[in-house]
């Protein structure tokens, strides 16, 4: 499944992952993890990870202004 979600001014299709899904290896976004009660939302330019006890981790790679 994907969704078109919004970052500044453009529209960009992103896939959405069930959170336990996610690897322990750094996805690049643009993405959406589900959850029963929450959405996180990993923008273009960013990384999604889960850790050994299973906390997402959101790293911004560096953009030049």
């Amino acid at each position: 499944e994907a969704r078109t979600v919004w970052f500044a001014d453009r529209a960009v299709r992103a896939p959405v992952l069930a959170r336990e899904m996610l690897a322990s290896d750094a996805t690049p976004g643009p993405m959406l993890i589900e959850e029963y009660d929450s959405v996180i939302v990993v923008p273009p330019q960013a990384r999604a990870s889960l850790d050994h006890h299973g906390n997402v981790h959101v790293t911004l790679d560096h953009v030049d202004d």
